[in-house]
C-alpha cells in the first residue's frame, strides 16, 4: 500500500456530529452493557451519556482475559463477563467473536496497560501509533488488542481503548456487521452509501449508513470505520467495496482506527475533484480505490511528479493515475422490443344471390271447332302459350330458374302446335316444349325455350 503518501494525508475534520467515534446506536438506551456475573444484570450508563474515566495508569502490564473472544462467561476468567456476538448490549450489537470485560469501580480494577473504566465495565487499552508504520506491509502488533482483527485502538469516552470493529458480514454469524457502530446485528443502519456528499440535518441527524465524515471545512461525505492494516478481504466490505486507508488518530499506526475508501473502476467513481482513482497496490478484484487529493495542473497532458497525468475534469485541471478512464462507459442497454404483429385480413365477399323464380306454365290451346254432321275437317285447334321465362339470377352467382312448359296444342282434327318452352333465367336451362295438341293428327310439339344465358 502507498501508505507513505496515504499517511501524510489526514483528514482531521473527523466527525461532523458530536461524540462521532464510539457514539453507539440511535436509541440512548443502548449502552455499551454486558450480563453480570451472574448473567443478568447490564450495565447502567449509556454509550451517549456522560461517564466516569478514573485517570490511574490502570492495572497489569498485559491483559490476560480482558478484550479477548468469548462464548460464555466462563471464558473471561474470574468475576468475567462475555460481550456475546448475538447480544445487543454492545452499541446496539453484539462485538464480533465475543468481547470479554468485568464489572469495575475505576481503572485500578482493569487489567493491561491504559485499560479504562467505562461504564462501570472494563475495556482493554491501547496506544495509538504503537507500534508504527515501518513499511506498508505492517501487521498488526499480536499484543495490541489481543491481535484481534475484529477490534480497533480509537479514543472513546476520553480514554484509547480497544472497541469491537466488524468489516464484513462473514464475521458475524447469522447476522450482519452494521456499518455504522460495526457490531454484529440482526438488521444494519440504512442510509446513504459510501462516498456520497453528506450533511447533517437541522437536528443533527447523520444520512448516511455509515458516518457522515468533514472531508473539508465545507465539504462531508459517507465513509465507515475501520481498523488499518487488517485483513483486506474484512476491512470496509471486502475489497471488491473499499479499502482502509486513512488513520484517524494522527501518527495511527497498524491496527488504529481508519476510515474506508471506495472501491473503483474510473476516477468518476470517486469523489472528484477531492478524491481520484489510483491503483495502491493491493490484489483485489477491482481496479482501484478512491484515494484522496489529486493535485492541481496547468497543461493537460503533462506528466506530474508522482506518474500521474494531467487531465480534464468538470472541475479542472488535476493529476489523474492514466490507468483508469474518467468516466465509466458502462454496460450497454437491452435490446429494443418486438414489432407489433400485421393488420388481420379482408372480410369474405357477400353470398350469393338466391336462386330466381320459376317461369309460368303457358296456356293451354285453345279447342278447334268440332266436325258438322257431315263429314268437314274441323278447325285446326289453337296453339298453346308460349311458356313464361324464367327469372334472372340475383346481382351475384345465384343460378336462374327454368322456363315455363309450353301449353298442350289445342284439340281439333289437326293438334294445334305446342307453345315453346319459355326462355331459360340466366345461368338456366330453356323451358320443355309444350305436348302437340290432341286430333287426327297431333299438332307439332313446341318448341324448346332458349338456354339461359
Amino acid at each position: 500500500m502507498k501508505i507513505q503518501r496515504i499517511s501524510a494525508v489526514l483528514l482531521t475534520a473527523v466527525a461532523t456530529s458530536a461524540g462521532f467515534i464510539g457514539c453507539g446506536s440511535d436509541d440512548p438506551d443502548d449502552g455499551a452493557g454486558g450480563t453480570g456475573a451472574s448473567g443478568s444484570a447490564s450495565s447502567s450508563s449509556s454509550t451517549t451519556g456522560a461517564v466516569a474515566v478514573s485517570t490511574s495508569s490502570g492495572g497489569s502490564q498485559l491483559a490476560k482475559f480482558l478484550g479477548t473472544a468469548c462464548e460464555a462467561d466462563a471464558d473471561c476468567g474470574p468475576e468475567g463477563i462475555c460481550f456475546l456476538e448475538s447480544s445487543t448490549d454492545f452499541f446496539g450489537g453484539g462485538p464480533s467473536g465475543g468481547y470479554c470485560t468485568k464489572p469495575c469501580g475505576g481503572d485500578d480494577d482493569c487489567e493491561g496497560e491504559g485499560s479504562a473504566c467505562i461504564g462501570d465495565l472494563c475495556l482493554l487499552g491501547c496506544i495509538p501509533g504503537d507500534p508504527p508504520f515501518t513499511n506498508g506491509d505492517s501487521s498488526v502488533d499480536p499484543d495490541k488488542c489481543q491481535g484481534r482483527e475484529e477490534l480497533r485502538c480509537e479514543s472513546f469516552q476520553g480514554a484509547t481503548v480497544c472497541l469491537p470493529g466488524c468489516g464484513a458480514d462473514v464475521q458475524c454469524t447469522d447476522r450482519v456487521c452494521d456499518p455504522r457502530n460495526s457490531v454484529c446485528v440482526d438488521e444494519a443502519h440504512t442510509g446513504l452509501p459510501n462516498g456520497a456528499q453528506c450533511e447533517l440535518d437541522e437536528d443533527g441527524n447523520d444520512p448516511c449508513a455509515g458516518w457522515c465524515v468533514g472531508i473539508t471545512d465545507e465539504v462531508a461525505m459517507c465513509a465507515e470505520l475501520c481498523g488499518l492494516n487488517g485483513d483486506p478481504a474484512l476491512d470496509c466490505g471486502g475489497p471488491q467495496k473499499g479499502a482502509c486507508a486513512y488513520p484517524l488518530e494522527r501518527d495511527g499506526g497498524p491496527g488504529d482506527v481508519g476510515l474506508c475508501v471506495n472501491a473503483c473502476k474510473a476516477h468518476s467513481d470517486c469523489f472528484l475533484p477531492l478524491f481520484s482513482c489510483e491503483n495502491i497496490g493491493t490484489a483485489t478484484n477491482v481496479v482501484g480505490f478512491c484515494l484522496f487529493g489529486p493535485a492541481e495542473c496547468e497543461d493537460v497532458g503533462e506528466e506530474c511528479d508522482d506518474g500521474t497525468v494531467c487531465s480534464e475534469t468538470p472541475d479542472g485541471l488535476f493529476c489523474l493515475d492514466p490507468a483508469f478512464p474518467l468516466d465509466d462507459a458502462g454496460t450497454g442497454g437491452a435490446g429494443g422490443g418486438g414489432g407489433a404483429g400485421g393488420g388481420g385480413g379482408a372480410g369474405g365477399g357477400g353470398g350469393a344471390g338466391g336462386d330466381g323464380g320459376g317461369g309460368g306454365a303457358g296456356g293451354e290451346g285453345g279447342a278447334g271447332a268440332t266436325t258438322s254432321a257431315t263429314s268437314g275437317t274441323g278447325a285446326a285447334g289453337g296453339a298453346g302459350g308460349e311458356g313464361g321465362a324464367g327469372a334472372t339470377t340475383s346481382a351475384t352467382s345465384g343460378t336462374g330458374a327454368a322456363g315455363g312448359t309450353g301449353g298442350e296444342g289445342g284439340t281439333g282434327a289437326t293438334g294445334g302446335t305446342g307453345g315453346a318452352g319459355g326462355a331459360g333465367g340466366t345461368g338456366a336451362t330453356g323451358g320443355t316444349g309444350g305436348a302437340g295438341g290432341t286430333g287426327a293428327a297431333g299438332g307439332a310439339g313446341g318448341a324448346g325455350g332458349a338456354g339461359g344465358a
